[in-house]
């Protein structure tokens, strides 16, 4: 959160999806949802060649509950690197 301008949350994961999709929004980090929460939304990903993965930065399977993180490639490869893999290397 320090490394931010804002963090906000607006309870729809397929909604969140969608702003990152028409650029309203750089990333999206979430824990535990159900596949029907972001299915759709990953499908509209997919349209515009953002990414998406589980936070361990594996393929989503829609078939269990899981922990996604989806941007722009750049933008997930430092979440990942830098705040989940890495958060026990941060200051």
């Amino acid at each position: 959160v320090r490394d931010v301008r804002g963090t906000r949350t607006i309870g729809s994961a397929a909604l969140e999806l969608a702003y990152i999709a028409s650029g309203r929004s750089d990333a999206y980090v979430t824990l535990r949802l159900a596949p029907w929460d972001y299915a759709a939304g990953c499908v509209i990903l997919d349209e515009v060649g953002a990414v998406y993965s589980n936070i361990h930065g594996e393929r989503l399977t829609f078939l269990e509950k899981n922990s996604i993180v989806a941007g722009n490639r750049s933008v997930c490869k430092k979440i990942l690197n830098d705040y989940i893999k890495g958060s026990g290397n941060k200051k």
